[in-house]
């Protein structure tokens, strides 16, 4: 029996189920301060829309800079079998509620080790 690689369909939601907490740890754990930073400023506000460039200011760095950090979060997650963490709408970048939950408790474990 050949089991198939999760990267390839990438359609697991990210939500409280225990793996998926344990593998939003490992996600976090891997990424540089920039995508961290990006994940929990978008998580404390699920339902807002942030442009890249007011996430640019926030964080003092470039626009392609963020762009990066989200498209490196979202490749990560992508690479765990996981729908992607970061939603990009045509006006900026979202986190849903469900995703936020998982996110922020994977930055605050990552923080406590």
């Amino acid at each position: 029996m050949t089991t198939e690689n999760p990267a390839a369909r990438p359609d697991r939601r990210w939500d409280q189920h225990p793996d998926a907490q344990t593998e939003a740890s490992l996600l976090v754990k891997r990424l540089e301060l920039l995508p961290r930073q990006v994940l929990g400023f978008l998580a404390t506000d699920p339902s807002a829309v942030v442009r890249l460039d007011v996430l640019a200011a926030q964080f003092g760095v470039t626009i392609a800079q963020v762009a990066e950090a989200v498209g490196r979060a979202n490749a990560f997650a992508e690479a765990f079998g996981f729908v992607p963490l970061v939603m990009i709408r045509h006006s900026g970048c979202q986190i849903d509620s469900g995703t936020a939950d998982v996110v922020l408790e994977a930055l605050a474990k990552t923080e406590r080790q």
